[in-house]
Protein backbone atom coordinates (compact mmCIF):
# COMPACT_ATOMS: atom_id res chain seq x y z
CA UNK A 1 0.00 0.00 0.00
CA UNK A 2 1.24 3.60 -1.07
CA UNK A 3 1.15 5.85 2.26
CA UNK A 4 2.80 8.54 0.58
CA UNK A 5 -0.08 8.61 -1.75
CA UNK A 6 -2.78 8.32 0.70
CA UNK A 7 -1.03 10.85 3.31
CA UNK A 8 -0.68 13.34 0.20
CA UNK A 9 -4.15 12.88 -0.75
CA UNK A 10 -5.23 13.12 3.04
CA UNK A 11 -3.10 16.44 2.90
CA UNK A 12 -4.58 18.33 0.10
CA UNK A 13 -8.15 17.49 2.00
CA UNK A 14 -7.61 18.95 4.80
CA UNK A 15 -6.20 22.19 2.58
CA UNK A 16 -9.19 22.37 0.31
CA UNK A 17 -11.35 22.27 3.48
CA UNK A 18 -9.43 25.15 5.48
CA UNK A 19 -9.27 27.06 2.50
CA UNK A 20 -12.90 26.65 1.66
CA UNK A 21 -13.45 28.03 5.74
CA UNK A 22 -11.21 30.66 5.55
CA UNK A 23 -12.39 31.94 2.15
CA UNK A 24 -15.97 32.40 3.62
CA UNK A 25 -17.34 36.53 4.73
CA UNK A 26 -18.89 35.03 7.58
CA UNK A 27 -19.50 31.81 9.52
CA UNK A 28 -23.36 31.33 9.98
CA UNK A 29 -23.99 28.99 12.82
CA UNK A 30 -26.83 27.06 13.49
CA UNK A 31 -28.67 26.90 16.24
CA UNK A 32 -29.75 24.02 18.52
CA UNK A 33 -33.10 25.88 19.50
CA UNK A 34 -36.20 25.11 17.01
CA UNK A 35 -36.64 28.01 14.45
CA UNK A 36 -39.74 30.36 15.49
CA UNK A 37 -42.92 30.08 13.67
CA UNK A 38 -46.16 31.22 13.06
CA UNK A 39 -48.93 28.79 11.73
CA UNK A 40 -51.16 30.86 9.27
CA UNK A 41 -54.69 29.62 10.27
CA UNK A 42 -57.38 32.12 9.44
CA UNK A 43 -57.66 33.43 6.31
CA UNK A 44 -60.06 36.06 4.45
CA UNK A 45 -61.64 34.07 1.52
CA UNK A 46 -63.90 34.81 -1.35
CA UNK A 47 -65.28 31.96 -3.61
CA UNK A 48 -64.93 32.48 -7.35
CA UNK A 49 -61.95 33.65 -9.33
CA UNK A 50 -60.76 37.28 -9.68
CA UNK A 51 -57.78 39.25 -11.31
CA UNK A 52 -54.98 39.75 -9.20
CA UNK A 53 -55.02 43.27 -8.73
CA UNK A 54 -58.65 42.92 -7.53
CA UNK A 55 -57.34 40.57 -4.78
CA UNK A 56 -54.82 43.00 -3.38
CA UNK A 57 -57.07 46.09 -3.81
CA UNK A 58 -60.48 45.20 -2.56
CA UNK A 59 -61.56 47.41 0.30
CA UNK A 60 -65.04 45.72 0.98
CA UNK A 61 -65.11 42.65 3.03
CA UNK A 62 -68.39 41.86 1.76
CA UNK A 63 -66.78 39.37 -1.11
CA UNK A 64 -64.61 37.72 1.69
CA UNK A 65 -65.51 35.67 4.45
CA UNK A 66 -63.22 34.30 7.25
CA UNK A 67 -62.34 30.60 7.02
CA UNK A 68 -59.54 28.46 8.46
CA UNK A 69 -57.57 26.34 6.19
CA UNK A 70 -57.54 22.29 5.90
CA UNK A 71 -61.26 22.68 4.56
CA UNK A 72 -61.98 20.21 1.39
CA UNK A 73 -64.21 21.12 -1.09
CA UNK A 74 -64.78 18.92 -4.04
CA UNK A 75 -66.61 21.42 -6.96
CA UNK A 76 -64.58 20.54 -9.86
CA UNK A 77 -62.72 23.92 -11.23
CA UNK A 78 -64.11 26.14 -8.49
CA UNK A 79 -61.30 28.83 -7.18
CA UNK A 80 -61.16 29.94 -4.01
CA UNK A 81 -59.14 33.06 -3.20
CA UNK A 82 -57.47 33.65 0.54
CA UNK A 83 -55.87 36.72 1.51
CA UNK A 84 -54.43 37.74 4.75
CA UNK A 85 -52.20 40.46 6.43
CA UNK A 86 -49.09 39.93 8.65
CA UNK A 87 -46.90 41.94 10.59
CA UNK A 88 -43.76 40.84 11.60
CA UNK A 89 -43.19 39.98 15.35
CA UNK A 90 -40.34 41.33 17.19
CA UNK A 91 -39.08 37.68 17.73
CA UNK A 92 -38.54 37.79 14.01
CA UNK A 93 -36.58 40.12 13.53
CA UNK A 94 -33.44 40.29 11.87
CA UNK A 95 -34.02 36.72 10.61
CA UNK A 96 -34.77 35.59 6.78
CA UNK A 97 -38.38 34.54 6.56
CA UNK A 98 -39.56 30.84 5.31
CA UNK A 99 -42.65 30.42 3.92
CA UNK A 100 -43.92 26.90 3.64
CA UNK A 101 -47.33 26.39 1.80
CA UNK A 102 -49.13 23.50 1.05
CA UNK A 103 -52.13 23.59 -1.47
CA UNK A 104 -53.56 20.08 -2.57
CA UNK A 105 -53.38 20.14 -6.21
CA UNK A 106 -51.81 23.21 -6.37
CA UNK A 107 -51.46 26.98 -5.54
CA UNK A 108 -50.01 29.87 -6.64
CA UNK A 109 -49.06 32.25 -3.80
CA UNK A 110 -48.71 36.05 -4.17
CA UNK A 111 -47.04 38.46 -2.29
CA UNK A 112 -47.53 42.20 -2.03
CA UNK A 113 -49.36 41.68 -5.50
CA UNK A 114 -46.55 39.74 -6.99
CA UNK A 115 -46.65 36.18 -7.90
CA UNK A 116 -43.69 34.32 -5.49
CA UNK A 117 -44.08 30.65 -6.07
CA UNK A 118 -46.69 28.08 -6.91
CA UNK A 119 -47.37 24.60 -4.25
CA UNK A 120 -48.19 21.60 -4.53
CA UNK A 121 -48.91 19.29 -1.99
CA UNK A 122 -45.54 17.71 -2.10
CA UNK A 123 -43.77 21.23 -2.09
CA UNK A 124 -44.15 24.64 -1.79
CA UNK A 125 -41.57 27.34 -0.16
CA UNK A 126 -39.83 30.86 -0.70
CA UNK A 127 -38.04 33.52 1.14
CA UNK A 128 -40.63 35.95 1.81
CA UNK A 129 -38.08 38.28 3.53
CA UNK A 130 -34.32 38.56 4.38
CA UNK A 131 -33.36 40.60 7.22
CA UNK A 132 -36.42 41.51 8.39
CA UNK A 133 -37.62 44.36 10.45
CA UNK A 134 -40.19 43.94 13.13
CA UNK A 135 -43.61 45.21 12.27
CA UNK A 136 -42.83 45.23 8.72
CA UNK A 137 -46.33 44.44 6.89
CA UNK A 138 -47.11 42.24 3.93
CA UNK A 139 -50.30 41.05 2.23
CA UNK A 140 -50.14 37.57 1.14
CA UNK A 141 -53.05 35.68 -1.23
CA UNK A 142 -53.20 32.36 -2.45
CA UNK A 143 -55.13 31.14 -5.29
CA UNK A 144 -56.23 27.49 -4.95
CA UNK A 145 -58.19 25.53 -8.06
CA UNK A 146 -59.42 22.12 -7.82
CA UNK A 147 -58.92 20.39 -11.12
CA UNK A 148 -60.06 16.96 -10.31
CA UNK A 149 -61.11 15.12 -7.76
CA UNK A 150 -61.13 17.80 -4.32
CA UNK A 151 -59.05 20.60 -3.10
CA UNK A 152 -57.59 22.07 -0.06
CA UNK A 153 -55.06 24.34 1.41
CA UNK A 154 -53.71 23.13 4.52
CA UNK A 155 -50.33 24.62 5.78
CA UNK A 156 -49.26 28.12 5.99
CA UNK A 157 -46.07 28.89 7.86
CA UNK A 158 -43.49 31.14 8.31
CA UNK A 159 -40.60 30.44 9.87
CA UNK A 160 -37.87 32.46 11.15
CA UNK A 161 -34.32 31.52 9.83
CA UNK A 162 -31.21 32.45 10.82
CA UNK A 163 -29.78 35.68 8.81
CA UNK A 164 -27.91 34.83 5.86
CA UNK A 165 -30.14 31.47 5.49
CA UNK A 166 -31.37 32.77 2.03
CA UNK A 167 -28.12 32.82 0.36
CA UNK A 168 -28.06 28.88 0.95
CA UNK A 169 -31.60 28.74 0.03
CA UNK A 170 -31.80 29.23 -4.21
Amino acid sequence: MNYSRIFFTVQVLILIIFKSIIAQDEIIIQSVNPHPVIELDLWQVHTGDLDVKEVFNSTSDSKWNTESINNIWWEKDLVKWYKKEITIPNEFAGKDILMEFRIDPVGIIYVNGKKIFQSNQYNGSAILAENVEAGKKFTIAVRAQNHDYNCSFYQADLIAMPKGYSKFYY
